[in-house]
């Protein structure tokens, strides 16, 4: 498996396909999606719904992550 991603680098770096090699860069709206997670997770956990938690506390943390991303451009 890690030698065929090797190669598949290897290929790419040889025919200039540098669109491959993404620019990583974190985010406000994936840090507080991050904390809206562990925070479902917790009250998930306590109210014994985690199905529900989970899918809350990720739409609540991406929300208010896109909100402060504009609020600083």
């Amino acid at each position: 498996m890690i030698r065929s991603i090797q190669l598949f680098l290897i290929l790419a770096n040889r025919l200039n396909l540098h669109f491959l090699y993404l620019d990583m860069k974190e985010s406000k709206i994936s840090k507080v999606a991050g904390i809206g997670l562990i925070a479902g997770i917790v009250i998930a956990s306590a109210t014994n719904n985690i199905g529900l938690g989970i899918a809350l506390g990720l739409c609540f943390g991406v929300g208010i992550g896109s909100v402060l991303e504009k609020n600083i451009k």
